[in-house]
């Protein structure tokens, strides 16, 4: 299809599938996409396992700065089927990774502990002054 302007314009797709089945690996965010904060979305979840019977691969994504273990229990609270991903990348624990990669022992902490809990607990650096800190982490 074409518009006035002659630019193209991408067609609609009624679903994903028609598209994913010339991909192995499908990355997709958790928040507003396989759950609406309180329950699974079933039509996502299904399609997801679908992609996965089929010999693909999920791997979902979440900003949330949790380790995956808190990911994992918040899914299984919204009743996300574990049969609907392979893996799950969480920035939290990427953060993590990367201060006890880098052997940090004084980190500058921004951000609410007490939702972020999970976190802090499992940093393995020490909260520091700004002046003093060999990184910043900046959670919330």
């Amino acid at each position: 299809m074409t518009t006035l302007s002659g630019s193209r314009v991408p067609p609609i797709l009624a679903s994903a599938g028609e598209l994913l089945v010339r991909y192995e690996v499908l990355f997709c965010d958790v928040w507003g996409v396989v759950h609406d904060g309180v329950t699974a979305y079933a039509r996502a979840t299904e399609a997801l396992i679908r992609f996965r019977e089929h010999g693909g691969t999920v791997v979902l994504l979440t900003n949330a700065p949790v380790p995956v273990h808190r990911v994992e229990a918040m899914l299984d609270a919204r009743r996300v089927p574990t049969e609907a991903y392979d893996a799950i990348v969480s920035s939290g624990e990427i953060a993590l990774a990367h201060i006890a990669e880098k052997r940090y022992r004084a980190v500058h902490f921004i951000g609410p502990r007490g939702r972020d809990a999970a976190f802090f607990e499992r940093a393995t650096a020490e909260d520091a002054p700004l002046e003093t800190a060999e990184a910043v982490v900046c959670t919330g």
